[in-house]
């Protein structure tokens, strides 16, 4: 059958898109350079058109890989001789299969099992003894996991409010509310991006207090304290700047800071919402590679071992496979594919 998504959803969705329109935002890749502020526009075609949204491709993001691209990108399950012979498609099943096995490994086969992958934007799945995973929300229920491991111990049973700078979807986000509730977020990302998030979000945790552009108008105007009274605030990236000093007690970036420009990457650590905030959480890339943008984890502020909580190689991220010639493929363990995780106070 395929995906709708409710009346209320879509109004919700049309009505923030004619805000964006209406105040410029979606015309944000300048903003941040590197490689999403080359692809965040063209991304954003395809669902948006000059007549409105495509609610029908909306219902459908993770399956039509509208913005960010997930594994598996097609049905894993099933017989097919072009998932059997088709080396690349081979590739990717083994290594969702190592991704699993070193999740379980890390200790999270059971966030795997009560935590699955929510099936709005009807993402195809993987499945390993009984349990759908696919790549990105395997890696977001690790980034849960830390969150809860060592920023949560530290700050306490208050309810915190996590910034997620470049959130995309909402996966983490999505995983937070369904795991600690009481918890809130400030998501920022293209409005291009904001667009999906919010129809993912609202389609999958209705009865959320979800606060966007259209009904915050300038953030210069809202205290830290009235911004904590929503569960979710979805932010352009232009805004981010007026966020509040106190409006977030842990920043948190998963793989975005790598992919952005050096000047981008350098506002975001000087923003107050930033330096008012507690604690980072963090996984990047140790080198910019294959975005180019020459940053690498020594520009990252992790270094200070008296604010340092945890700072190791990630146990999940895998080697991705290559295919050097012909029907073969094999692992490619260069150094440049691997990501470190950090948690710190700020």
């Amino acid at each position: 059958m395929t995906a709708s998504l409710s009346p209320a959803t879509v109004e919700a969705v049309q009505r923030s898109d004619g805000y964006y329109r209406a105040q410029g935002l979606y015309a944000s890749g300048d903003d941040v350079g590197g490689t999403w502020g080359r692809l965040a526009g063209r991304l954003g075609r395809r669902y948006l058109s000059p007549r409105g949204v495509d609610v029908a491709a909306l219902a459908q993001f993770r399956r039509r890989r509208l913005f960010v691209v997930d594994e598996p990108p097609w049905e894993p399950e099933g017989f097919s001789w072009r998932r059997l012979l088709d080396p690349s498609r081979r590739a990717i099943l083994t290594g969702l299969g190592e991704l699993y096995d070193r999740m379980c490994a890390a200790g999270h086969r059971e966030l795997l099992e009560k935590l699955p992958p929510c099936r709005v934007g009807e993402p195809y799945v993987a499945t390993r003894d009984g349990i759908p995973f696919t790549k990105r929300h395997a890696w977001a229920l690790r980034a849960l996991a830390l969150f809860r491991d060592h920023v949560e111990p530290r700050l306490g049973d208050d309810r915190l409010v996590i910034l997620d700078i470049g959130g995309a979807e909402g996966l983490f986000v999505e995983l937070l509310r369904r795991a600690c509730p009481r918890h809130a977020a400030i998501l920022v990302d293209f409005a291009e991006q904001l667009v999906v998030t919010e129809a993912y979000l609202r389609e999958s945790h209705p009865d959320a207090r979800i606060l966007t552009a259209r009904a915050y108008g300038t953030l210069a105007s809202w205290t830290p304290a009235a911004l904590r009274e929503h569960d979710v605030v979805l932010v352009p990236i232009q805004h981010a700047e007026h966020l509040a000093r106190g409006a977030a007690d842990v920043v948190a970036n998963f793989v975005s800071f790598t992919e952005m420009s050096r000047a981008s990457f350098a506002r975001y650590l000087t923003l107050p919402v930033y330096q008012g905030a507690r604690m980072l959480l963090t996984v990047n890339r140790f080198t910019s590679y294959p975005h180019l943008t020459g940053i690498t984890i020594l520009d990252y502020p992790v270094w200070e071992p008296t604010r340092r909580v945890h700072l190791a190689v990630s146990s999940i991220v895998t080697a991705p496979r290559v295919r050097p010639f012909g029907p073969w493929f094999r692992r490619d363990g260069h150094i440049d594919w691997q990501f470190f995780e950090y948690v710190g106070w700020i």
